[in-house]
């Protein structure tokens, strides 16, 4: 079984960001967040054993440390724990204290921390809150302090007025930190935020962004970090489980104002903003056939380099699709396993139309 808290507080949103996020909130607002999430938890009374738990936001280290401890401990009393379960918080570096990275290390044993650039310049120009580029390996310090080890990064490529070599020179700022993953996004201008408001089309054009994409596969592997999905590159030891669990149709339950479930069927999403989750409104669903959810599923564990294996899914009723797509050359397809070709990697948007029948 496979967790998501939604921490739906921050101290004001990035230009770039479309996540579900309240930028002004007071102490009463975390007071209620934390009980109606106790409550929810107990009504959901799960049982099985947990293999992951994420936390994501928002910024999920935004609590002061006692409230911080208080939160830990309400997901600690809710679920029983594998040994060896991976427990990963997101982490905003300028919001780390010591203090929290103590308050942490008690539960946390994995952190991604969205740093997106090294380039103040850069930072800025996205609408980066508190763009501070030394702030990331301050963080690092004091995690690693803590004895947290297990440290991902969020980088975004294709920012504006950014060329290869100045992504070169993120990735190599990044490297110097000895992270145990890396995440390199393409920027997005997502529908509503200031950004695209702002810049109105995407500062790189395709070629670029495809280059530095390519890049980034290269120079991380030779670096001994592997593309292991479109954006993720880690070695084995420390890909997040989380994600490739929801990625291979495992099922996962959400839990926090805009937290999305899956309980291999139906897929539904608790409601936001945070006043009409408090309200107790219920959660929207998205029911569809099971020939769609199959496909859906079947799509997302192609968006990894390790694709599918015949005992993980029953792709027979698929194989018109993955046949077509073979001969495109994007997909390698076996008896055994099907594959995504680096090509089939690149545009997996368009693997995803094929099999959705788009």
């Amino acid at each position: 079984m496979n967790i998501y808290i939604h921490v739906p507080f921050c101290h004001g949103k990035c230009d770039y960001c479309a996540f579900y996020s309240e930028g002004d909130h007071t102490y009463g607002e975390e007071r209620a967040y934390l009980e109606k999430l106790k409550r929810d938890l107990e009504s959901a009374d799960i049982r099985d054993d947990i293999e992951t738990l994420y936390i994501g936001g928002g910024t999920p280290v935004i609590f002061d440390e006692k409230v911080l401890k208080e939160f830990y401990g309400v997901l600690k009393g809710a679920f029983h724990f594998v040994p060896g379960a991976e427990i990963t918080s997101e982490c905003n570096p300028e919001s780390l204290t010591a203090e929290k990275a103590d308050v942490m290390s008690g539960f946390i044993n994995r952190v991604s921390m969205g740093v997106q650039s090294f380039s103040r310049k850069r930072l800025v120009s996205i609408g980066r809150r508190n763009p501070d580029p030394s702030s990331a390996e301050r963080a690092c310090s004091l995690l690693r302090s803590a004895g947290i080890q297990n440290i991902g990064l969020d980088l975004i490529f294709g920012l504006p007025d950014e060329t290869l070599s100045d992504w070169k020179d993120d990735l190599e700022r990044a490297l110097l930190l000895e992270p145990d993953h890396l995440s390199a996004y393409s920027l997005i201008l997502e529908e509503g935020t200031p950004l695209t408001k702002r810049l109105k089309h995407l500062p790189a054009d395709d070629d670029l962004s495809a280059d530095m994409w390519e890049f980034t596969g290269s120079f991380l592997a030779d670096h001994g970090l592997p593309r292991y999905e479109i954006s993720n590159y880690a070695p084995h030891r420390t890909e997040c489980r989380h994600n490739q669990n929801v990625w291979h149709g495992q099922s996962y339950f959400g839990f926090g104002p805009s937290a999305c479930s899956f309980d291999g069927n139906d897929r539904f999403e608790q409601i936001s903003p945070i006043k009409r989750w408090l309200a107790g409104e219920k959660p929207v669903y998205d029911c569809i056939s099971p020939d769609i959810r199959l496909r859906e599923v079947f799509m997302m564990g192609l968006r990894t380099v390790r694709g599918w294996t015949k005992e993980e899914i029953d792709w027979l009723p698929l194989l018109p699709e993955l046949q077509q797509l073979e001969a495109d050359n994007l997909l390698l397809l076996t008896e055994e396993r099907v594959i995504p070709t680096l090509r089939g990697l690149a545009v997996w948007d368009d693997v995803a139309c094929t099999l959705l029948g788009g």
